[in-house]
Order: C-alpha cells, then structure tokens, then sequence
C-alpha cells in the first residue's frame, strides 16, 4: 500500500498548495479542511505500515477515502475566513464577559482541585505506584469535576494571553499539573486544542503587521511547541506502560509494537495512537460479522432513556447485548482495543451508516463555523472555546469515542448554558454582584 500512500501524499500536497494559496493559514484551522488532513494524514501513515502488525489493504483506504472526500466537498462550500476571525478577535478586546469566565474558572478550579485530592485519599495517587498502567482512579461524580479543570484550563490560558495577569497563569499551571496526575492525555490534548486555535487566530490577526523574520520565528517557535507537546504524549505513555514492559513483557516498547527501536518514543506513541484503530477497523470490518444495531450505538443515550420511560430497559438491554460487537484485532496481539468510529457506524447500518456518522461530524462542523461567524448572540470567549471543544471531537474522530467524549460534551454545553444565561442585559448585574462579593477585584 506505499505506492497508494504516495499518490495520497501528492494529493494532500496539492490541496494544501491551492487552499494556502487562497485562504491562507486559515486552512489549517476550518473544521471542514482540519477533518479532510487528519483523514488523509492519518491513512498516508497507516499504508506506511511502520509496524508489522499491520496489514493495509484496498477496503479500508476506501472507506477512509470516502471520509476525506466528503470533507473535501464541505470544506468548499462551508468554511471560515480571515475577516470572520479578525472580526472575533476585536470583539474579545471589547468583550467584557471574561469577567464571567474569569469567575467561573476560579470556582471550577477550587472544586476541581478538592475533589482531585478526595480521589487521592480515597484511592491513592495513580502516578506514585509502580504499575502506572491504570489511570488515576475517581468515583464517577467526581470525575466529572476534576476534568471540567480542562474548560478552566482553556478559559485561563485565553485570559493570561489576553490580560497577562499572574493569577491566571498560576491557576493555569494547577489545572494542568492536576490534570497531568490523573494520567489520562485526552484532557491534555483538548487544552493543547484549545491553546492551538487561540493562538492560530492570534496569528492571522496580527500576521500582516509582523516582518518576514518575525513570521518566520513564528512558525519555528510552533513547530518547537508541536515536538514538546508530541514528547510529552511520549512520556505520558511510557510512564503508564514501564512498569509492565520490564516485568510482564520483559522487552521494550517499540518491540510490543513491532516498530524500529530508532523510532523516538514521541512519534511511536502518535503513530501508534492514529493508526491502530484503523487497523483494527480494518479487520473488523473485511473479517468480522455481525449484526446491525440500527443507530443503537450512536443514540444510546435518548433510546436508553426512551426504554426507562416505557418500563422497557430489560428487553432494551437484551436486544442490545445480544448484538455481539465488532472485537479489535490487536488488543490480544499488542493491547490495543481503540477502534475508529467506522466500525460503530458500520455495526449501526453498514456504509449507509457510515455515511449518517459523516454527516453527524459535518453537522457539528457547520455549527461551530456559525457560531465564528454569527455578529452576536455569543461572545467571543464563548465562540472560542465551543469552536475549540467541537474541533477536539472532530480530531478524535479516528477514535470510536469521540462523540461519546464527556468532558468536551459537557465543555460545549456548559459554555452554551453560560452564553445563554449571561447575556448582554444580564452582564452589568453579573459584573456589579461580583464587585459585591470580591470588592478588591473591582
């Protein structure tokens, strides 16, 4: 599959040649074109085949195809560009809810904190023991409030940059390091997201006022960042799994892989993370049969609720349970039981089904790209990160969770709730009950 990974290639190379050329740098952050690279990345990796478990085939670049391709067509009719993010960015310099985000973020850090440390003395600290392999154990009430330290994350890093106060660098710092203890790199990555298209609109805004050397350093600078975060992964991964390697396996982590010990960790573990559920999507789906579960997999949650409401979540539970699921290829051979969304989509209804999952994705990419572009209704900040947390599920989507992803669901509705609650007439009351309560803030 190398010579089919090399005409991708070419034809990745010419569609960012031509969008560069006539949307900019923009290209790299509109939700349609960000779907059409990560899909086209991904799969170019994948026919690379750089461990020898995998095995490409003609089926599974297809199905991948078919993902980018619907994509390409989105990205050409829906998009967003330089003018809509220069008009979001001189908003969030008059935009006054900050001060809102700016309270919210200080109570979700303090619960978040405290019931981080409850898990601590209820269960230990995951990253103390030996076997790292699990990550921070939490009961499930409290889970939730320690990652909605991601949204308090993304709020304060949008605030440092704005205002440069030491306060929300600092509380930042904690969300972070907290986050960092439980031992789970999703949360991480949906900060690194966020930090990503701040700084992306950032950029377009003041682009024209920097010299060629200054744009430059910029891109250096950004690449330098993308490397510490990738390492970062790396290290994550190979603190969780150490521990197990040496005593279990008795061999390094690139051999369980079957990829070259030259490979440095970071790129192993980003390698590993994207393309292994394609290779498991790619056995179910050419290998494996099962039955249908008619958007069961992608409706849960409301047909769930409808069987509570009509007494009838035994036989729901039955009839579902009695569907066998697609089982990834690798996890007896390496352990890894992460699949793509395609197998859900094609258990739900085959390639129709496929084709409903893409237009979900597309659906959430036209809403994130109105909510740039629409002149009010939201502030800034809120256009920000619901715009952010929609693009973490569209990058997840090589996973099978990625619209299942609690912590950004919750992100997204929170910041909906507050937009909607906090609007324009109710602000100044917002405002004047905050210098209330905390005089020496005003």
């Amino acid at each position: 599959m190398i010579f089919i990974a090399l005409i991708e290639i070419f034809i990745l190379a010419y569609i960012l040649d031509r969008d560069v050329r006539k949307n900019g740098v923009v290209t790299f952050i509109d939700q349609g074109k960000l779907m059409l690279i990560l899909w086209l990345v991904n799969v170019i990796m994948y026919n690379f085949a750089l461990s020898n478990w995998y095995e490409p085939n003609l089926y599974i670049n297809v199905v991948v195809t078919l993902i980018w391709g619907s994509f390409l067509i989105f990205s050409r009719y829906v998009y967003i560009s330089e003018e809509d993010i220069h008009i979001l960015m001189k908003r969030l310099d008059e935009d006054r809810s900050y001060k809102v985000y700016s309270l919210i973020s200080n109570v979700i850090c303090i619960l978040g904190v405290l019931a981080f440390a409850y898990n601590v003395k209820k269960f230990g600290l995951a990253i103390t023991a030996q076997n790292k392999i699990e990550k921070q154990a939490m009961t499930g009430a409290t889970a939730y409030i320690v990652y909605m330290l991601v949204l308090c994350a993304q709020i304060k890093y949008i605030l440092f940059r704005k205002h440069k106060r030491i306060r929300d660098a600092a509380i930042f710092t904690i969300s972070l390091g907290v986050l960092f203890l439980t031992l789970n790199r999703g949360p991480l990555t949906f900060i690194f997201i966020t930090i990503l298209v701040y700084e992306f609109f950032a950029f377009i805004v003041y682009k024209e006022r920097l010299s060629k050397e200054k744009i430059k350093a910029t891109y250096i600078s950004a690449a330098i960042i993308l490397v510490i975060f990738i390492e970062l992964f790396g290290f994550v991964g190979n603190l969780r799994v150490k521990y197990v390697m040496e005593h279990h396996y008795k061999h390094s982590i690139n051999d369980h892989y079957k990829m070259s010990n030259s490979l440095p960790s970071g790129f192993m573990w980003t390698y590993i993370y994207l393309t292994s559920p394609l290779e498991n999507a790619s056995k179910a789906i050419t290998e494996q049969k099962v039955e249908y579960t008619y958007f069961n997999n992608l409706l849960y949650p409301f047909i769930k609720f409808g069987a509570n409401t009509f007494k009838k979540q035994g036989e729901y539970l039955y009839w579902l349970n009695s569907r066998t699921p697609y089982e990834p290829y690798l996890e007896k051979k390496a352990g890894l039981n992460v699949m793509s969304f395609i197998t859900e989509a094609f258990q739900d209804l085959g390639f129709l089904g496929l084709l409903v999952y893409i237009g979900v994705y597309m659906l959430l990419a036209f809403y994130s790209i109105k909510v740039v572009r629409a002149k009010s209704r939201f502030s800034s900040m809120g256009k920000i990160l619901i715009y952010s947390n929609i693009m973490s599920i569209m990058l997840w989507s090589v996973f099978v969770n990625s619209l299942k992803l609690a912590v950004v669901l919750l992100n997204i509705f929170f910041v909906i709730f507050i937009e909607n609650l906090f609007k324009e007439k109710n602000l100044e009351r917002i405002i004047k009950l905050k210098g209330k309560i905390m005089p020496w803030k005003k």
